[in-house]
């Protein structure tokens, strides 16, 4: 056995879950092995604007911009060809527009593999592809400091070991992450059950995607839909590199005639029938498929220290096109406070918050696409059918969409009180809820820089002051900027110094000025930078006359926020997230 072999963490599958996680963690200075099997390319193509935010904060968004096709609006058909606006995906658009991110972007899969895959081994990472995860020594079966994984190269068929530490509670231990997909061999092998939602369904859908012509009106702003009388709700998405997606469902009468499977020219037939009353041609068909829908979702998501990311903890139609939106969130919860857990510096309870944040918003998931997938195929499920009487699904979905388009986009995802969401008290931002993105001058810059762009890091959190107008702020006679320097210190020096975990400070002063010390009377706390018009404050339901301090977790979520006299609460925040002795 050498020291080559042995990881901080394995990671099983090389989709984007899994080397999103293993970029992260390497990042944040931990040593891990990201592992796929022999490539089996997804079809996961469109990314919401919280995911863009996400893969910008790991500088990722650049590159993948550069390949894909940025989709700026989308246009719904009725069945006879017809425009409809009432209906369809366009109000995305205008619900992602509290994102600097107001666009969709379309790339498939095997280019963001591609661009994550370079940044990941450009970080230092190790990856391995062709190898098989075939077994694990649970804890308790081994007395040893390293527990095995035993890997298989499905090319040459031999056997290699990989080894990790054994005690889930010490601190140096190791885990075994899966993000193998829905077939999760790691799931499998940790005996980790999972549970089916309603009945087993006859769905089945067709997705292709191919070099395309079509006279459909307005195909190139990056979505479209067609109320097709025979196949459903029809999708049409203009994809990278010239390539179009087409999307449809297969009635009864269709899945009795093909069965489970499809060859070329009976996908590209039937693609014209749904297209209807529009033409298509296809000058190439890259790949297509049949697919069944079911939802899933497991019962746990860390078991000892095997964690389940991805596709191997949730399963779900690709309706609301959430696969790699929602395996990116599950990547970029964890990462950090994986990496904190096993570098000392966050407690167990925090890592334990991976599953318990991001279970409760799968559940929500799969909820709704329970509802939308049976929408999509042409169905309405019997909780919609209003007085037992019949319903237009093409306007069921567009409701039901509707109310949950927040949550589908990404920016309306939220997590309930715990450990990490304490409850604010200033200011109108709510715990467990997205860190507002605006829009900032550093000092002497004409050009306003985002807030997100100043939180770019490896796993810190951010404590936020937002000083009010100083020469206001600093003559109160209580509640005043005098506290967040009886607790933070000179230049938050006291702060940093009296906590494991890292941060980065910010200093948001109203107004704009020639110089932060003069203004402050002291040195920032951290970077400091202006808010000229004040915008920032309201977005954050800060009054300039009063400031407040608001702290950050690394995915850019509130943690807790607090008025100035208050201001020694920050430092007891981050004391409750730290374990009480730490293991050097």
């Amino acid at each position: 056995m050498t020291s080559e072999d042995r990881f901080d963490v394995l990671i099983a599958g090389g989709g984007p879950a899994g080397l999103l996680i293993g970029l992260g963690l390497e990042r944040m200075g931990i040593h891990r092995l990201v592992k796929s099997e022999i490539p089996m390319y997804g079809r996961a193509c469109t990314l919401y604007s919280r995911s863009l935010e996400y893969l910008d904060q790991f500088e990722l968004l650049d590159d993948m911009t550069q390949e894909g096709f940025i989709g700026r609006g989308s246009v719904n058909f009725d069945k006879n060809g017809v425009r409809n606006v009432d209906r369809g995906w366009h109000k995305i658009f205008h619900h992602s527009k509290d994102s600097y991110f107001s666009w969709l972007l379309n790339l498939r899969l095997k280019y963001s593999e591609d661009i994550i895959r370079d940044h990941f081994i450009r970080q230092g990472g190790t990856y391995r592809d062709g190898l098989e995860l075939t077994s694990f020594d649970h804890d308790g079966e081994t007395t040893t400091e390293y527990r095995q994984a035993h890997i298989k190269d499905m090319r040459t068929n031999q056997s290699h070991i990989y080894e990790s530490t054994l005690s889930y509670l010490a601190m140096n231990s190791r885990f075994l992450v899966g993000a193998d997909g829905a077939r999760s061999t790691t799931r499998r092998l940790a005996k980790i059950s999972t549970q089916s939602y309603g009945s087993p369904t006859p769905i089945k859908w067709v997705r292709m995607d191919g070099v395309v012509k079509t006279d459909m009106p307005d195909h190139s702003l990056g979505f479209a839909s067609l109320e097709s009388p025979t196949h459903g709700n029809v999708l049409w998405v203009a994809l990278d590199h010239g390539r179009s997606r087409i999307g449809f469902a297969l009635n009864p009468e269709l899945q009795k005639k093909y069965g489970d499977s499809m060859t070329e020219e009976q996908v590209m037939a039937e693609a014209r029938v749904a297209m209807k009353p529009f033409k298509v041609e296809f000058s190439r068909l890259d790949w297509h498929t049949v697919y069944g829908i079911r939802q899933e979702l497991t019962d746990q998501y860390i078991k000892n220290r095997v964690v389940l990311a991805g596709d191997a903890c949730h399963i779900h139609s690709s309706g609301l096109a959430q696969g790699m939106n929602t395996g990116i969130h599950d990547s970029l919860n964890l990462c950090w406070k994986l990496a904190g857990y096993l570098k000392g510096y966050l407690k167990a309870e925090v890592l334990q918050t991976y599953e318990t944040e991001r279970r409760a918003a799968a559940n929500t998931l799969i909820n709704i696409d329970r509802i939308v997938s049976e929408l999509i195929t042409g169905r309405v499920p019997p909780e919609l059918v209003v007085n037992g009487g019949a319903a237009d699904p093409n306007a069921l979905l567009t409701r039901y969409f509707e109310e949950s388009i927040q949550f589908n986009i990404g920016l309306g995802v939220d997590y309930a009180a715990n450990i990490l969401n304490m409850y604010p008290t200033a200011g109108t931002v709510q715990a467990g809820h997205r860190l507002p993105d605006v829009l900032l001058h550093r000092p002497g810059h004409s050009v306003p820089t985002r807030l997100y762009e100043m939180l770019r890091s490896r796993a810190e959190f951010s404590v936020l002051v937002f000083t009010g107008r100083p020469w206001v702020t600093k003559m109160k006679p209580t509640d005043n900027l005098d506290c967040v320097h009886h607790a933070f210190g000179d230049a938050g020096s006291k702060l940093v110094n009296s906590t494991l975990i890292p941060l980065k400070q910010i200093t948001i002063v109203a107004g704009s000025g020639s110089s932060v010390f003069d203004l402050l009377g002291r040195p920032a706390y951290g970077q400091a930078c202006y808010d000229q018009s004040e915008a920032a404050y309201s977005r954050y339901g800060i009054s300039a006359e009063d400031g407040a301090i608001v702290v950050g977790r690394p995915d850019s979520l509130v943690g807790f926020a607090c008025r100035f006299s208050e201001a020694e609460k920050v430092l007891q925040y981050f004391k409750a997230l730290e374990p009480q002795t730490r293991i050097v």
